[in-house]
């Protein structure tokens, strides 16, 4: 009896060895869902935030609120996968420093590193279109940042309060920029514009940084000899800018006169315009159906 007894003592202790590093190793690694066909995996030993899968990222009320909030005092770092194509919800991730974007990203969404204060260092690849309002505000250690030269629009207040930015390069391909995109950045001395003057299809108040200086046609590739770049110049007819004028551009002009569709800036509202009299009005809509009726 005593014999068996000290057998089964052995079994337990070995499986109490094999096991114990097992469950101690399960608990690195904690996961859950950030979209349709995304995920995360989180290392809680070095603070790696893996997101894997594809499309946009979004995370759902409830128990994946839930998870995702119980990160925000522990990622250092966040490694995106080819296949994500749009990238936010880490507002107030206070010790995020490092932000890794692959190729397929097009879109910052709107607050996605809002008041991220110990952000220092994300790549924006040539993919992303879009940094959308207040995407990275507050982001207090971003001290440079680097736009993609495909880069169509940077929403309002996208660098609100970014007070280590001390210089930025706006590229020709940026449309529409909007308002007080700047405001806050104290640090900020030099905005480089490869535009040879303001855009019309610019917010009025796009900078907000007022004490810096906004250098004009600035040409990346020769910095001492400016070579001004025009101003973009939208397809009449063309509001949702897409290449081409179709029934949904008629649809959108109608809308917005009509006051059922409110959101039209910048190019839109140039390219809205079609018999370029300097307001959107029924002859337009009008104009863009016989249009399409070829007379």
């Amino acid at each position: 009896m005593k014999r068996f007894a000290v057998i089964m003592l052995t079994v337990i202790m070995l499986l109490v060895t094999v096991l114990a590093p097992m469950t101690v190793s399960a608990r690195i690694f904690t996961d859950g869902k950030c979209g349709d066909n995304a995920t995360w995996k989180f290392n809680t030993k070095n603070g790696f935030l893996m997101i894997y899968g594809s499309g946009d990222m979004k995370i759902n009320y409830g128990t994946e609120t839930e998870q995702w909030n119980s990160l925000k005092k522990d990622v250092k770092a966040v490694f995106v996968s080819k296949g994500i194509t749009s990238v936010g919800y880490f507002e107030n991730f206070q010790s995020l420093e490092k932000v890794i974007l692959p190729d397929s990203v097009t879109t910052i969404m709107d607050s996605a590193f809002k008041y991220c204060r110990n952000l220092a260092t994300i790549n924006l690849p040539d993919s992303v279109k879009s940094i959308m309002d207040h995407a990275f505000e507050g982001c207090k250690s971003l001290e440079s940042i680097t736009l993609p030269n495909k880069i169509r629009e940077i929403g309002s207040y996208a660098f609100y309060n970014c007070s280590s930015l001390a210089s930025i390069l706006i590229p020709v391909s940026v449309r529409y920029v909007g308002v007080n995109v700047f405001v806050g950045c104290d640090s900020m001395t030099d905005i480089y514009c490869e535009y040879k003057s303001y855009p019309p299809s610019w917010d009025e108040f796009w900078n907000g940084a007022y004490d810096a200086k906004v250098h004009w046609g600035y040409d990346p590739e020769n910095p001492s000899e400016p070579t001004p770049a025009p101003w973009p110049n939208p397809m009449r007819g063309d509001v949702n800018d897409d290449g081409k004028i179709t029934s949904l551009d008629y649809m959108i002009i109608k809308f917005y006169f009509n006051g059922r569709y409110k959101i039209l800036a910048g190019l839109a509202l140039l390219a809205a315009d079609y018999n370029s009299d300097g307001k959107i009005n029924s002859t337009d809509y009008l104009a863009l159906k016989h249009f399409f009726a070829g007379k």
